[in-house]
């Protein structure tokens, strides 16, 4: 490759800073412009610097500024490759699931208990995470990990409904009326979108050690389902808040060391307590036809079984108990009868008095509610707005006529289907009140008639035949009631499994395990820093040059 002629280079930066530096107010001097020299100090004042001269010098040390810029970019890469690999990266991962289970959209668990996102990277949840996958390795302690996990509402149909409205609200040209309906509009279809889509995420920085991939999807899947074992378990969110009773209701060496009347009684009270509890299992969907257990018995079979136990084996016994005359000790046996009647008698009188404060309450709405409406419904004008004349002619009226009457029936309308709904409230309360009632007067017919029969008896434990056959009858009847609670338990489960959740599980995974990994320090941003600083030192190394040619063009001016 030919080398560069020095001369014709000179000529051309000649050329480039004569151009640069033509001046039309001198109009002399363009006369004489082929002898003219620019950087001859005739035409130079003392403050005028020549470009010529500037460049011709940075041409001279063109291989040095090379030389520079070269060496500090080669020092800029290496610190660029070293800040890659030393300083910190965040890494993020993310897993989409949906809440599948009924009650979400109100913020409350299958069950009726309350529920928020919060619960599932709860304290508690993490934890068992934490301490099962021994992330003590890569998050030091459980606070900073606790602090890495967060959840984000996900919902790429919102995203796109807001963007899209958003556009159409920007149009200027919108009336008042047609922005108020495009709004209405975007509030309708929000409501139609909103779905309880979410992701999960795990933000954390890494240095030296780096977590593995499949472990850190291992994190997000047994966060949650370790929040839907919890929530099950702890919460019973796979269960209906409705109470159902076990085993332990029953306590064996409790009711043998009663007297034989209280031990009967006690049964009694818990087959009325079981009976209720069906009674509430029976309101479930799907309760009347689920069968459980190896004989497959149904729910209704189960409150048939304990009618019998009740009408068949307790009753009766009683009345054995009673002919015989078997007591453990007749006074304590008269001090809890008549406790128990006293104590039935209280609940009976509270009973009535709640229902007597609600009848009032009723009554005296329907005469308030009755005086507003004779107040409302004074005479005056005709119905409808119309007029009459000459007392025997009436005629619609051009222009409606609106009175104080016409106002009060109007609000009168208006609050006429919650007026009615307030009073059949008020009134299934008073029944469902009156219910209760009837059962106590029969529990108080039925200490009355026990007290009157035990105190006429002399009691004693002579009968040692008939001991035996109140205990075997008792022992019979435990049995089938304690049969009976694991029945019902049984149907309980299987009830809440199918009808909360068929799959017993609270979400279902939306989007597949995703991570990404940001750098501290970027390509955009790298690229940014290289330029400035070829910039840089591009700048210094020819201010460098030029202060180096002018110190050594002065020692060469002292050495002549």
């Amino acid at each position: 490759m030919p080398k560069p002629n020095k001369r014709l280079t000179e000529k051309w930066i000649d050329f480039i800073v004569e151009g640069m530096q033509k001046d039309n107010t001198h109009s002399a001097s363009q006369a004489s412009q082929a002898d003219f020299d620019p950087g001859s100090p005739e035409y130079l004042g003392e403050d005028e610097i020549s470009l010529r001269l500037i460049l011709k010098t940075l041409w001279g040390y063109r291989k040095w500024i090379a030389l520079a810029v070269t060496a500090v970019m080669a020092v800029f890469v290496i610190g660029v490759l070293y800040a890659y690999l030393r300083l910190p990266s965040e890494r993020i991962a993310s897993l989409g699931f949906r809440l599948i289970f009924d009650g979400v959209d109100k913020g409350e668990y299958p069950n009726g208990v309350k529920f928020s996102t919060s619960d599932i990277i709860s304290a508690p949840v993490l934890s068992d995470v934490f301490a099962a996958n021994n992330l003590d390795r890569y998050f030091g302690n459980f606070e900073d990990f606790k602090n890495s996990v967060f959840i984000m509402e996900s919902n790429r149909d919102l995203e796109l409904l807001d963007y899209e409205y958003q556009a159409k609200l920007a149009d200027t040209r919108l009336t008042p009326v047609d922005r108020a309906r495009v709004e209405a509009e975007y509030q309708d279809k929000r409501k139609s979108l909103t779905a309880p889509i979410y992701s999960l995420n795990l933000r954390w920085q890494e240095r030296v050690a780096t977590t593995p991939t499949t472990l850190t999807e291992k994190i997000l899947n047994d966060i949650l389902a370790n929040w839907a074992q919890q929530a099950d378990q702890r919460k019973g969110a796979l269960k209906y808040n409705i109470p159902v009773y076990s085993r332990n209701i029953l306590q064996k060496d409790f009711i043998e060391n009663e007297d034989y009347i209280v031990a009967v009684d006690i049964l009694r009270a818990k087959v009325v307590r079981i009976l209720a509890s069906i009674d509430e299992i029976a309101k479930l969907p799907g309760a009347s036809v689920i069968r459980v257990g190896p004989e497959r018995i149904s729910l209704g079979e189960i409150r048939v079984n304990l009618d019998d136990i009740l009408r068949f084996k307790l009753q009766p016994l009683v009345g054995t108990i009673r002919s015989a005359g078997l007591s453990k000790d007749s006074r304590l046996l008269l001090a809890y009868l008549e406790n128990q009647l006293f104590q039935t008698k209280l609940e009976r009188e509270e009973e009535l008095k709640k229902v007597r404060t609600l009848q009032d309450s009723l009554r005296a709405y329907m005469t308030e509610r009755g005086t507003v409406a004779v107040q409302g419904g004074q005479p005056g004008t005709g119905s409808g707005g119309s007029s009459r004349l000459g007392g025997t002619l009436e005629t619609p009226a051009l222009i409606p006529q609106f009175g104080e009457s016409f106002l009060d029936r109007l609000v009168a309308l208006s609050t006429q289907n919650s007026d009615v709904k307030y009073r059949q409230e008020l009134t299934d309360r008073i029944i469902a009140r009156g219910i209760p009632t009837a059962t106590l007067d029969k529990e108080v017919m039925y200490y009355e008639d026990m007290i009157q029969t035990m105190k006429g008896l002399k009691t004693g434990l002579g009968n040692v035949a008939a001991v035996q056959v109140v205990r075997a009858r008792t022992d019979e009847a435990m049995a089938g009631i304690l049969k009976a609670l694991d029945q019902i338990n049984d149907v309980y489960k299987e009830l809440s499994a199918q009808n909360l959740n068929p799959r017993t599980m609270l979400y279902t995974i939306t989007a597949p395990f995703s991570t990404r990994t940001d750098r501290a320090l970027t390509s955009r941003s790298a690229a940014m820093y290289g330029a400035l600083t070829l910039f840089l030192a591009l700048f210094l190394a020819s201010v460098g040059c030029l202060i180096h040619n002018y110190f050594r063009s002065e020692i060469a001016e002292i050495k002549r």
